[in-house]
């Protein structure tokens, strides 16, 4: 993030280290001149998607597992931001900037384990709903092959009830068929 005094510039356009992309902010309570010691507590300010994949029907014995490639893409998402440090979040500190130059596919970054009974896990960090960016309209796209001339692309996308705060994370336990993908169960929790 880089910015002025007053707004801090985001850009989750790259998932490569999420440490650098994580934005987080701390808001103190009670402070006056006599105490020595100020308690900050911080929290995050962005969205974290969490995918957890398994194998279903129609692919052969662990191909899923065993792939040579398989990748996800988040499509079409806008990924720069302004956050505003002066605002509270019942002012809508978070300006997503409009311009369609500023819209790509976000690429999930694979977990280093997955949980039990799951192939693979992937991660991202993406903004959150605000004017112009609704969770709506994010599709997501799982391509995986053995070789690549018989790759296999399936899409999903986010419920339309679903709608991504700042500061949760969003888990989804997650079936690839050969044909389709299903969502198995959506689950979110306040701060990640």
């Amino acid at each position: 993030a880089t910015g002025n005094r007053e707004a801090i510039d985001i850009d989750v356009s790259s998932q490569t280290s999420q440490k650098a992309i994580d934005f987080m902010r701390a808001r103190t309570g009670n402070v006056t001149n006599g105490n020595a010691t100020i308690e900050l507590l911080f929290k995050h300010r962005l969205v974290k998607l969490v995918f957890n994949l398994k194998q279903g029907e129609g692919l052969l014995p662990n191909e899923l597992k065993d792939a040579t490639y398989l990748g996800m893409k988040i499509l079409d998402q806008r990924y720069k931001a302004t956050y505003n440090i002066y605002k509270d979040d019942n002012e809508n500190p978070l300006t997503v900037n409009p311009s369609s130059d500023y819209i790509a596919d976000i690429i999930p970054v694979k977990a280093s384990q997955a949980p039990t009974g799951y192939v693979r896990t992937y991660e991202a960090i993406v903004l959150p709903n605000v004017t112009n960016n609704p969770a709506q309209k994010r599709t997501i796209e799982i391509t995986f092959y053995h070789r690549s001339d018989d790759a296999i692309t399936n899409t999903f996308t986010i419920p339309v009830q679903t709608i991504f705060e700042a500061g949760y994370k969003y888990e989804y336990n997650v079936t690839v068929n050969a044909l389709t993908v299903t969502v198995d169960t959506e689950k979110y929790t306040e701060q990640w």
